[in-house]
């Protein structure tokens, strides 16, 4: 059986209709009942032969249809797909017996699918339920799943191996047919050391990457389609206010101040975010440009800015989570590197983060598309100094390597939980002080690698300063040197 993690819908057997496919996951389950096969489908970009045979999906999520194109599905119901069309498939709902629900995984509350090790510490820890526990697919382990649980202290994972003659255990002595017996076990039993399972972490929706099928690349709509709720930020622009696109999708939306003059920049932000697609980047669902103010909708993120996340929740997180927001940071100007743009306005506070302590980056109207990889000059540029390179602030010159600098300053604000950089010096002092040669000292619990990531960060010379990859890969590092390997 396999999974789609996001949304199916369906109202028939007959009925064809299209799917948000959102974090699908092809693999088969290994938890099947009788009466439940595992087949192969044969596909061509424009869909199924008639001779070709379908693959069951289990839906994971319920979806309410946005218009007569779409189709209505409840989470535990079955679909084949005929077809795909980037992020949406044309389905047919099909029937299986009830015992297929009730043993297949998927169809548990405490199935997860694809989460990461920190994706799972970040769920689990967002709640003081000891007891909490998940099982998810392994990031490192192939064909394996890990089970994961809250204690008192931490969340700790165990992997579920399966033995020669297909029986899933923990413990190489209790064996079990499926997982699901597996799990039924462990709620009465001790897994490890006193820890037994209480309560499901229900999985969490996938964020969608647009409002619907119909709004595919059709990114102006009328502004009657959107609801303003409450006003939740400002700035030099204007303001951001939480909305409702068609009476029940929750969106947030920027808006340019009616009497602002200049909207190249506001508009050209929206132009180069249609181009980004990462999980780590926020989405853009849709521009209102016919009348002032000029709006622009992105998906909601619950918790707001970083920079404010961490100020209110000073001492909450672990080391793990502080570095998998960095990591997180890196993964996504890792993205915008390999594409050639340089985001040059890099921080705290144009970071949003979602459920499960997802960050993704925003604010994207200094952004720059660089068509080499060489130094740009950019006129009478306005930025941020104390969190841009010396190079762009003295020199007006940018690179791929600029936005390094900014991320080091991010390290900064993540491991001070949203200090301001360079405490008590005044912007006028910061880049005659860079040029001396001064570096913001190691802040107060934060590791030394850490630290030594934040002064490679800072390099004079911008092609000395590593790459996000390489940034990327030795947060993850070390991670996996001192607290144990990422399964």
């Amino acid at each position: 059986m396999n999974e789609a993690i996001g949304a199916a819908v369906c109202t028939s057997e007959s009925t064809q209709l299209c799917v948000p496919a959102t974090n699908t996951d092809q693999q088969d389950l290994q938890t099947s009942s009788p009466g439940t096969t595992n087949t192969d489908t044969k596909r061509e970009d424009k869909g199924l032969q008639e001779n070709e045979i379908l693959t069951s999906y289990v839906v994971l999520f319920d979806y309410v249809a946005q218009n007569h194109e779409e189709l209505t599905v409840r989470k535990g119901e079955f679909v084949e797909i005929l077809s795909k069309e980037r992020d949406w498939w044309l389905v047919q709902k099909v029937r299986k017996n009830s015992e297929s629900s009730k043993h297949n995984q998927s169809c548990s509350g405490w199935y997860c699918g694809k989460m990461t090790r920190f994706e799972a510490e970040n769920h689990l820890s967002s709640s003081d339920n000891v007891g909490l526990f998940l099982v998810r697919r392994s990031e490192s382990l192939q064909d394996s799943y890990v089970l994961s649980a809250r204690t008192e202290e931490s969340v700790v994972h165990f992997i579920i191996f399966q033995n020669g003659n297909g029986r899933f255990h923990i413990k190489e002595d209790l064996g079990f047919t499926t997982i699901h017996e597996l799990v039924e076990h462990y709620k009465n039993n001790e897994v490890h050391c006193g820890i037994k399972l209480k309560r499901p972490s229900e999985k969490r929706k996938p964020a969608f990457h647009h409002l619907s099928y119909k709004t595919v690349d059709k990114w102006e709509r009328p502004k009657e389609e959107f609801t303003l709720v409450k006003r939740i930020g400002s700035g030099n622009y204007g303001e951001v206010w939480k909305a409702i696109w068609n009476n029940n999708v929750p969106v947030a939306i920027k808006m340019l101040k009616a009497d602002n003059t200049d909207s190249s920049n506001f508009l050209k932000e929206a132009q180069i975010m249609k181009s980004f697609k990462h999980q780590n980047l926020i989405t853009l669902y849709a521009v209102c440009t016919r009348t002032q103010p000029f709006f622009i909708v992105i998906e909601m993120m619950k918790h707001g800015d970083l920079l404010n996340y961490l100020r209110k929740s000073e001492g909450c997180f672990t080391t793990v989570q502080l570095i998998n927001m960095a990591v997180q940071i890196a993964a996504g100007m890792s993205y915008l590197e390999s594409n050639c743009y340089v985001h040059l306005d890099l921080a705290a506070r144009n970071v949003l983060v979602g459920d499960n302590i997802i960050c993704k980056i925003s604010d994207f109207g200094l952004t720059k598309l660089l068509k080499g990889t060489s130094a740009t000059e950019i006129p009478d540029g306005q930025f941020p100094i104390k969190w841009t390179a010396p190079e762009v602030t003295s020199k007006n010159q940018i690179s791929m390597q600029s936005d390094v600098w900014s991320f080091g300053i991010v390290l900064y604000e993540i491991f001070t939980f949203g200090k301001v950089p360079y405490p008590g010096m005044p912007n006028k002092n910061v880049l005659k002080e860079l040029v001396k040669g001064y570096r913001m000292p190691c802040p107060n619990g934060c590791p030394q690698p850490i630290y030594n990531i934040m002064k490679e960060c800072w390099n004079e010379v911008p092609s000395q300063r590593p790459s996000f990859s390489t940034l990327k890969l030795q947060l993850e590092d070390f991670i996996t040197t001192n607290y144990g390997s990422l399964y």
